[in-house]
């Protein structure tokens, strides 16, 4: 009766009271209608959900089925494993909160799983932030289904039929040994590992038979997880994993045309990718895979006598960023990296200091370089260990390209750091409007690690090119210029002694006769 009085459904209700179906829930006003204002601006929508779930297409959804996800036809039964390529405001999330209400409320899991066994909806993001996104939606898509809810926090969700809805980061270890009826990852493009293998096989073994796996972002790189998807998957009608691709205005014909028309004359290639869901030609991956794992095979090397050690220092204040050393040396012309050190916030600015000055006093390091970001600070606290740092006058983008061309030439031997390779491979080469080049680390990536090893590597290679030829021996080697003036004062005193000496020795070979001698000055 509640149900007739169009009051919110509840797990009590009768099937028949119930839709039918995810799409008869979308505009049902007693679930979800009340939220889809203008369901006609949803069509296309309709066709992504209709497909997913393997529901009938009328000729004109087939048609926009087939310019979406480049097949002839549909499935039948539906997709377990989808990934939704869609531009920018395109409502990619808001969709999937729908859905995920929709299988929370209405997806009758309950009866799929043990008595009392509680089954999971999950939210997966590049960072726990970015998955509330969809979680928020999740929220407001379940207002008619309020009574449903036990427990709610800010991260969470438990219904009363054994729902738990919960935010994740995109971490494989920790999403192993749930049972799963839906995970939404969001902005798979952006996650922080180049490949999604590791995550995805991590939840595949959990998800419920019969329970879906959806990828949802706005395309980037012609590189990373989803672009090798993409190419995999895309336009393959024997393919179980179902690609889906529309730009912005296709699944959002609200957005409004003078913005992206503004936008485009701004900046082309990247609004190509945000708002027609088109792949960038204009941002590539810098290093090869296969070259940097054939080059990291090094492993931390003690200091040895007749080196020259070079370093570089990627300063941070110890509030986001890390802050980083590297050392390299030279030897038969190849470069070697030695040592990495890596301290993430929060962290005491003097005391990395003071532990890094320990490391570049083992190294016989008395000059090391750096960046121009906190130099003052740095240098100040480097000159107390008698270290001198001198500011690098090359650039991030000029370290990288060095390390490129002694990869090619296999003139690079690296250490075996998985976190160093995991933010090499994810540089980006990108082409700037003005036709400049620069490489950079993708959105909401760090390459503090990668930073400093490219720059003790670049600077080895400048020392190369400047020194004089000495077999095994191929940087000139930098010191304090307090310490070279106490040397050049030793060697004086040394010389006069010598002098004394001498004189001394011929006045007794003389017979006491002296011989002047005056030392030139």
């Amino acid at each position: 009766m509640k149900a007739l009085r169009g009051e919110p459904f509840c797990v009590r209700h009768s099937e028949k009271t119930c839709p039918g179906n995810i799409i008869e829930a979308m505009f049902d006003k007693r679930a979800f209608g009340k939220q889809f204002h203008d369901p006609a601006t949803w069509s296309n929508w309709v066709v992504c959900l209709k497909t997913i779930y393997g529901l009938s297409l009328t000729p004109p959804e087939l048609e926009v089925f087939r310019i979406c996800s480049g097949r002839s036809h549909p499935r039948p039964g539906g997709y377990e494993e989808v990934f939704i390529i869609a531009g920018r405001q395109g409502g990619k999330s808001t969709t999937m909160g729908f859905v995920a209400a929709y299988e929370a409320a209405l997806g009758g899991w309950e009866k799929k799983v043990g008595p009392g066994e509680q089954w999971n909806i999950f939210c997966l993001a590049d960072t726990r932030e970015q998955a509330g996104i969809v979680f928020g939606n999740i929220k407001r898509f379940l207002g008619p289904f309020q009574r449903l809810v036990k427990r709610e926090t800010c991260d969470e969700l438990d219904l009363v039929n054994g729902a738990h809805i919960a935010v994740k980061a995109s971490d494989f270890r920790s999403v192993r040994g749930w049972r799963l009826a839906l995970v939404v990852l969001d902005e798979v493009a952006f996650f922080p590992n180049d490949n999604v293998d590791e995550l995805v096989s991590a939840l595949t073994p959990s998800i419920i038979p019969g329970g879906r796996l959806i990828g949802i972002s706005s395309p980037n790189r012609k590189a990373g997880p989803l672009w090798a998807l993409y190419e995999k998957f895309w336009g393959r009608d024997d393919a179980d994993t179902l690609i889906f691709k529309a730009p912005t205005k296709l699944l959002n014909p609200t957005f409004s045309e003078r913005k992206i028309a503004r936008d485009m004359e701004r900046d082309p290639e990247r609004c190509r990718a945000e708002y027609e869901a088109v792949f960038r030609d204009d941002i590539g991956a810098l290093f090869d895979e296969e070259k940097l794992r054939a080059a990291a095979t090094g492993s931390e090397n003690l200091p040895e006598k007749g080196l020259n050690y070079y370093a570089f220092i990627d300063a941070s204040a110890g509030k986001a960023d890390s802050m980083t050393l590297a050392i390299a040396h030279a030897f038969e012309e190849k470069v070697y990296l030695d040592l990495i050190r890596e301290n993430a916030p929060p962290f005491d600015f003097i005391q990395v200091v003071n532990e890094y000055a320990g490391l570049l006093r083992e190294y016989d390091i008395h000059e090391c370089w750096g960046d121009r970001y906190a130099f003052a600070s740095l240098e100040s606290q480097l000159r107390r260990h008698r270290i001198a740092l001198s500011q690098s006058k090359a650039s991030t983008t000029e370290f990288y390209l060095k390390m490129k061309a002694l990869l090619q030439a296999r003139a690079v031997v690296l250490l075996d750091n998985k976190k160093l390779i995991d933010q090499l491979k994810r540089l980006e080469l990108q082409t700037l409007p003005s036709g400049a080049e620069r490489i950079d680390h993708p959105k909401n990536a760090n390459d503090d690690l990668a930073s400093a090893a490219a720059g003790a590597i670049y600077h080895v290679c400048k020392g190369m090119a400047s020194r004089q030829p000495t077999p095994g021996l191929v940087v000139q080697r930098h010191e304090h210029p307090d310490l070279q003036r106490e040397k050049e004062l030793a060697a004086r005193e040394e010389l006069e002694d010598c002098k004394r000496e001498m004189m001394d020795y011929i006045n007794e070979a003389e017979g006491g006769v002296g011989i002047l001698l005056k030392p030139r000055r």
